[in-house]
């Protein structure tokens, strides 16, 4: 339907206009840090990540390349087809999942309460 594609063209422009680009950085390298944790973990790998993707990051070399191509899916999302991750399969449970396993890489701690909310925020600017 054109008018609700004109629609959403508009709240598109909106949304991206709330988000300053300094954040939007942070939330890629976010998001980036998300799509390594569920390739690396093989549990959701297949549930999750898009089978281009997958291929991607099989052929790429290095952790350094494979975090690179993530870079270049995220910058390239313009729709929920385009997002690396399956949203449509990413479950309350799994998110909670990773949530959990993000602690201080030094003593084990849990991470700050801001550092947490800037997790999920910016798995929520990926919808």
């Amino acid at each position: 339907d054109e008018m609700f594609k004109s629609d959403h063209e508009e709240v598109k422009d909106i949304i991206s206009d709330m988000v300053a680009d300094r954040t939007k950085v942070t939330y890629r390298n976010a998001n980036i840090t998300f799509l390594m944790w569920i390739y690396d973990g093989d549990t959701y790998k297949s549930r999750l990540l898009r089978e281009e993707y997958i291929k991607e990051m099989d052929e790429a070399e290095t952790k350094k390349e494979q975090r690179n191509g993530s870079k270049k899916w995220l910058d390239g999302i313009q729709c929920e087809d385009d997002c690396p991750i399956l949203l449509r399969n990413l479950t309350f449970k799994i998110f909670s999942r990773y949530l959990t396993k993000q602690k201080e890489s030094s003593s084990g701690r849990y991470l700050s309460k801001s550092t947490y909310g800037s997790i999920q925020s910016s798995i929520c600017h990926l919808y």
